[in-house]
């Protein structure tokens, strides 16, 4: 399985990722998480990325946006 594979298989299973998170994750160990993430939107798949400042650090964080099957967005309240 890829490294793009896994890294959506974890976020169809409703995690949010950080490069951090799958740097030093021993199943997937991707230390270019963004062009993975590039290359799972060019897949059609929705992905929300945010960026995150703690203490004055920034890092990107990514989830993935739920859809229907016909492709429209779910909306969550």
């Amino acid at each position: 399985m890829s490294k793009k594979e896994k890294i959506l298989r974890r976020l169809q299973n409703g995690e949010i990722l950080t490069q951090l998170d799958v740097t030093f994750d021993p199943e997937i160990k991707c230390t270019r998480l963004s062009p993975r993430i590039d290359e799972i939107e060019a897949m059609g798949f929705l992905v929300d990325r945010t960026m995150i400042n703690r203490d004055g650090i920034r890092y990107m964080s990514y989830r993935l946006i739920p859809t229907e099957p016909n492709g429209q967005v779910l909306l969550t309240i």
